[in-house]
């Protein structure tokens, strides 16, 4: 913003196969619109990761913008699906591992009202002392399939999408959902679908996630997740905003944005805002890059060979106290609350005008606005984040009857997070 007026904007609607969108080195805004997905329904939103790496100090601020139809989950089923959720909340809490105290090892449902049963071999942290996995669970299935003489090449199992559950103690986790997909009867109409187990020993459902759905809701919401990585945001210095969300926005507009980004982090990175369009953005987890270690060196990987886990701080519109341009051009007097705030696109006065589609109410001096779990268990640097929730958290969350709303934020500055001591 300090150096080019305008910002630069890149319509991807023509784009196939992309991945991968990275704003690099960047001395002002960069808007990326209209990211779509191919038409096939077992490609999620959270398959294409959104990098920020390198920023220039100041309001330079990214913004991606996904088409309506790109924004799902993956696991939207056909007729003749079902839907399987496990996870071992407590284990995924205590040791990482979503499935470390499983003893789910037989689906029971029925195809067109004929009763099928799906054994396979259990898959738990005793069975596979290194480490039980989602790939060992879908090995497991796909072995069950290939063992019954009745589902064998009638039935196929495949992953589908990610979905979270909470501990009852605080932390949002993730699991991987697994698609049975049924062919080769009449109708492939699947009912009375659960599960069971061989073991003598009850499964603690106090911290146990399962479901076997065919209509694809689950116990568990599956949110519409962004994959995000941050690398060196402000080079050093205060960086701007990140807004990932839809391409539709305003107050016409009926589209929504993202539910859940899931931020990794890479080298020190500083933000103002966070955040998806309208207001849609609930759950926010954020990790150190896999395999870095915590040190405080003051070096990188790049420059001392030791991977050391950077910093994020997010701590919103160092601004919010001075004259905000809107989208009139006219000028206001801030700080604002609620429908005050109108925002323009970025510029080269130094005044913050913060990215199209941003959260309304956004630029309060919070970076994060009416999300209800923040999670950094998986973080190893020194972390600042502040967020508010306001009066619409009400509308925002009533309908989530299937959910916990609390708000937890597991946050341990400078150290990895330690499960039951740091929830504040």
């Amino acid at each position: 913003d300090n150096n080019i007026a305008d910002g630069a904007t890149y319509d991807a609607g023509r784009t196939t196969g992309a991945e991968w969108y990275e704003s690099y080195d960047s001395r002002t805004d960069i808007k990326i619109e209209d990211v779509r997905l191919p038409d096939d329904p077992t490609k999620k939103t959270s398959s294409i990761t959104i990098a920020f790496r390198d920023s220039d100090p100041g309001h330079v601020d990214y913004a991606v913008y996904f088409a309506q139809q790109a924004l799902r989950t993956g696991t939207t089923p056909k007729e003749g699906q079902l839907i399987l959720q496990l996870m071992d909340i407590d284990g995924a809490k205590a040791k990482g591992n979503p499935l470390s105290i499983n003893f789910y090892d037989i689906l029971c449902f029925k195809i067109d009202g004929e009763q099928q049963i799906l054994e396979f071999e259990t898959v738990n942290d005793t069975s596979y002392p290194a480490g039980a996995t989602y790939d060992d669970l879908l090995a497991a299935i796909k072995k069950g399939i290939d063992d019954n003489s009745v589902l064998k090449g009638r039935v196929t199992a495949e992953f589908g999408a990610d979905f979270s559950a909470m501990h009852k103690d605080g932390g949002t986790f993730l699991g991987r959902s697994i698609v049975l997909t049924v062919t080769g009867w009449k109708n492939n109409v699947i009912t009375d679908a659960g599960w069971s187990f061989s073991a003598d020993q009850v499964p603690d459902k106090t911290n146990f996630a399962s479901d076997a759905d065919p209509d694809g809701g689950g116990i568990y919401n599956q949110l519409i997740t962004s994959t995000v990585l941050l690398d060196y945001v402000g080079s050093g210095s205060k960086g701007g905003d990140l807004v990932i969300g839809a391409h539709s926005t305003g107050e016409t507009s009926t589209s929504k944005g993202m539910q859940q980004f899931n931020i990794t982090v890479e080298r020190d990175s500083s933000l103002e805002v966070i955040s998806s369009t309208n207001n849609t953005l609930q759950v926010v987890t954020v990790a150190s890059k896999a395999g870095y270690t915590h040190t405080y060196t003051g070096a990188y990987e790049r420059d001392t060979g030791v991977a050391r886990a950077g910093d994020l701080s997010a701590q919103g519109d160092i601004n919010v106290h001075t004259l905000i341009n809107d989208l009139s051009g006219t000028k206001k007097v801030g700080p604002y609350t609620g429908s005050e705030y109108n925002y323009g696109t970025g510029n080269s006065t130094g005044e913050d005008q913060n990215i199209d589609g941003a959260t309304p109410a956004q630029n309060n001096g919070y970076a994060f606005t009416d999300v209800r779990v923040i999670d950094a268990s998986g973080f190893l640097g020194k972390l600042k984040l502040n967020a508010i929730l306001t009066q619409n958290v009400i509308d925002k969350y009533l309908d989530l009857s299937k959910q916990d709303t609390g708000t937890w934020w597991n946050l341990k500055d400078g150290v990895a997070a330690q499960p039951g001591a740091d929830n504040v």
